[in-house]
């Protein structure tokens, strides 16, 4: 499908009364099996304009208007949606749009991917899927090992600098994490978000699932966690930093290693990137020159400006997030009873323990429902 089309008509059978409010079909529309094919990939991204119907043939809204479901269900990028070129993307990431989609003959999962990488090549139904691919790769440059990939980043295998691994017992946090997701690589821009809330109420936690819900979103993501609590500590990590992506300059005695990651992400070839500051709860610690020499700057103006990066904060002190991340502040409330008892089930070896409600409850008051990860 060319990009000069304007109208694509996409009945889906399974969806709801369009006349009822949102909310009542989108769940169904979530679940159509038109966004699991393979062909049906191009139909969405290509033309400009993509309208929905029902089966009824009552329009739902298109590409445009729904765009915040169709990039969660689909987990194309918005800007992708919106028809940025296919350049703006690595071939890599272009490939995982279709990864988790399916086709009556293996060979159109190969097929389907020709008008996102750009090409053509004759179609040879019975060749298998394994010689359609191969066809494929000697056709786009770069198709197998992503050449497009940038070398300083491709020379270095570390891209999760994270010091911990996702909890299995998380647990709750749906809508702060779903507003979290939302606001992260949208908009061609570094976006800074805020988490804040009362010391132990899980906000490093909630942090940590959302880094790893973006790896499972972007897998060539560059995440780096600096933990902020002082400036030793914050130094110390830049310093580990510089040393596992191997940045020029690091071995040096003099080194500004915030300097160098902070050059190092700001050039496009670093990619899509997200770097946490968790514990920033000092604001003075970010606004006041660190030294009087004359290449001295204060900690926030070491914060890097890419399109393609985004950084998030935790911290208890709202007047530190509204100063790191403006607007983009998300409040961490207390954990209700019920998602607290779901978490005391997780995290005890006996989950009958939690059977008696009464004796549940008094515990949970006596913690003050903070989560005990």
């Amino acid at each position: 499908m060319s990009k000069s089309s304007r109208i694509t008509a996409t009945p889906l059978g399974d969806n709801a009364d369009v006349q009822a409010s949102q909310s009542t079909w989108e769940g169904a529309f979530r679940s159509s099996k038109w966004f699991t094919r393979g062909w049906t990939l191009q139909e969405l991204i290509a033309p400009a304009v993509v309208e929905f119907f029902s089966q009824e043939g009552k329009l739902l809204g298109n590409k445009k208007s729904l765009e915040k479901p169709i990039h969660e269900i689909t987990q194309i990028p918005i800007q992708a949606l919106r028809g940025n070129p296919f350049s703006d993307f690595r071939i890599a990431e272009r490939k995982g749009w279709a990864a988790q989609r399916q086709t009556t003959e293996e060979e159109d999962l190969v097929y389907c991917l020709l008008g996102l990488c750009e090409v053509s090549m004759p179609t040879i139904y019975g060749e298998g899927k394994e010689a359609a691919l191969k066809r494929l790769e000697m056709t786009v440059k770069g198709f197998a090992k992503d050449e497009s990939e940038p070398k300083d980043l491709k020379d270095n295998a570390v891209s999760l600098i994270v010091p911990f691994d996702r909890n299995p017992n998380f647990t709750g946090r749906g809508t702060q994490l779903a507003e979290a997701e939302a606001k992260l690589f949208v908009g061609g821009q570094t976006t800074k978000v805020a988490i804040t809330g009362l010391g132990g109420i899980g906000k490093t936690q909630l942090v940590l699932e959302l880094v790893y819900r973006i790896r499972d979103r972007y897998k060539e993501c560059l995440v780096i966690w600096i933990p902020a609590t002082n400036t030793e500590s914050l130094h110390q990590a830049y310093l580990d930093v510089t040393r596992q992506l191997k940045i020029p300059g690091s071995d040096e005695d003099k080194a500004d290693a915030k300097k160098l990651v902070q050059c190092y992400l700001s050039k496009e070839s670093a990619g899509r990137w997200l770097l946490v500051f968790d514990n920033a709860n000092d604001i003075n610690m970010w606004i006041t020159q660190s030294s009087t020499g004359p290449g001295s700057c204060r900690l926030i103006e070491y914060l890097q400006r890419s399109e393609q990066g985004c950084i998030v904060f935790t911290t208890r002190d709202r007047k530190t997030a509204v100063k790191l991340a403006h607007q983009n502040v998300i409040e961490v409330p207390e954990m209700d009873e019920g998602v607290a008892i779901q978490l005391l089930q997780k995290c005890l070896l006996n989950s009958d323990l939690v059977s008696n409600r009464l004796d549940t409850t008094t515990l949970l008051k006596e913690l003050t429902y903070l989560p005990w990860w």
